[in-house]
């Protein structure tokens, strides 16, 4: 059975795959827009695996982190001029990229996009950074986000988990007990390993056999953002 540390090497030898592909991608050309995008994000990925594992065993995963979202917008950065950046760029992994750095307390230049009207699950991330980030409350507007996504069976645990987040912070507002609605969370995230939405989702997300490796970044961020002072192992600590 692997270890944690097995799979921090594993993510590691993965970083310097994807960071081979970026070389070759180097002398860009507009049809090595879309590689180039990819290789990138799989290179933010895998330093953030690392740095969730790390967190998982409560080893500081600070450094690692900032390493990941210093990176990421670095490279972006360079192609984020050319026409159809957009069109290539993953709009979740900026705001990822985000949340992580208001853990870190680092600044992060990389502008989130407008709403996307056609995805809902987007358009609900979306919301949730800016209730957060400028603690705005909840937005009717995704009252319509979430009925569509609830009507899916496929989405049932995104619709919970997500709704779970508002309710937390609603909570907080309103000065009630947020231990109740915390746990709710912790036990939503679990759900996660045999999910089989969450399960072709990215790794940093705690799908399937990820979700012992890994913590709900989202939860921690929004822990963070109330001064939450229990205990959980999705907490920041650093």
């Amino acid at each position: 059975m692997k270890t944690p540390q097995d799979h921090i090497e594993f993510y590691k030898e993965q970083e310097q795959i994807f960071t081979n592909g970026l070389v070759y991608c180097q002398n860009l050309t507009e049809d090595k827009l879309y590689l180039s995008i990819f290789n990138i994000e799989q290179i933010f990925i895998c330093n953030l695996m690392i740095g969730l594992i790390e967190w998982r065993i409560n080893q500081n995963p600070k450094l690692q982190l900032i390493k990941a979202i210093t990176h990421f917008e670095k490279e972006l950065s360079k192609l984020k001029e050319l026409e159809d950046y957009k069109k290539f760029q993953n709009p979740f992994l900026i705001i990822t990229a985000n949340y992580f750095a208001y853990l870190c307390n680092q600044e992060c230049n990389l502008v989130i996009n407008p709403l996307v009207t056609k995805d809902e699950h987007y358009n609900i991330e979306y919301y949730l950074f800016n209730s957060i980030s400028k603690s705005s409350n909840f937005k009717p507007e995704i009252e319509t986000s979430f009925y569509k996504i609830n009507k899916s069976k496929k989405h049932k645990l995104v619709f919970d988990s997500y709704t779970n987040y508002f309710q937390i912070l609603e909570a907080f507002e309103n000065n009630e007990n947020l231990n109740n609605k915390i746990e709710i969370a912790e036990s939503l995230f679990t759900k996660r390993a045999n999910n089989s939405y969450y399960s072709n989702c990215h790794e940093i997300d705690g799908g399937y056999l990820n979700n012992n490796l890994v913590i709900d970044f989202r939860l921690a961020v929004i822990l963070k953002k109330i001064d939450y002072k229990g205990n959980s192992i999705h907490k920041w600590n650093w």
